[in-house]
């Protein structure tokens, strides 16, 4: 596998379909665990990149939040995450400006994401069909700070449209 990880003071990327010598892919909970428990300085990491990992969960998901709570970019593209971890985004995450949740086939809804994230600047959600004006309506409330927004592939129409171009005027 051409890398598994890089790591300075604020940035990681696990990237790739790596699998641990246990089975277990590094987007199993039990790895994340265990690796921010020894590793008390990514509580500072501000960006966080885990596009295509193995078995990456909504448990994975809560448990970064909780222990990197300086995060400004995560990269969640292609899993099948829910919306537990927009929730646990929202309640941990204040400072996140950019997150990718492409492809994340389970999130019904953006509307976790109003509870907080209130710094969000760009948000991907390209290709998770059961988003709809509601999710759009959702976001153009609570988030007038986007300035890039990507919905291609979503079910939206006029009224998410009105909503976004509204809410959000810093979209380019």
């Amino acid at each position: 596998h051409k890398r598994c990880y890089s790591i300075d003071v604020t940035q990681l990327t696990l990237a790739g379909r790596l699998a641990l010598n246990n089975g277990y892919g590094l987007g199993d909970p039990l790895f994340f665990r265990a690796y921010l428990r020894r590793t008390p300085s990514l509580s500072l990491l501000q960006s966080l990149d885990l596009n295509k990992l193995v078995d990456l969960s909504d448990a994975s998901v809560q448990i970064v939040a909780s222990q990197c709570p300086a995060l400004t970019s995560l990269n969640l593209y292609s899993y099948q995450l829910t919306c537990a971890s927009l929730v646990a985004l929202a309640r941990s995450c204040p400072n996140l400006r950019r997150l990718n949740i492409g492809c994340c086939k389970g999130i019904t809804s953006l509307a976790p994401l109003t509870s907080g994230c209130f710094k969000l600047e760009e948000l991907s959600c390209m290709f998770i069909d059961s988003l709809n004006d509601g999710s759009l309506i959702a976001i153009s409330r609570g988030h007038p700070s986007l300035t890039m927004l990507r919905v291609d592939g979503c079910d939206i129409r006029d009224a998410g449209i009105q909503a976004i171009a509204a809410g959000c005027p810093k979209l380019e």
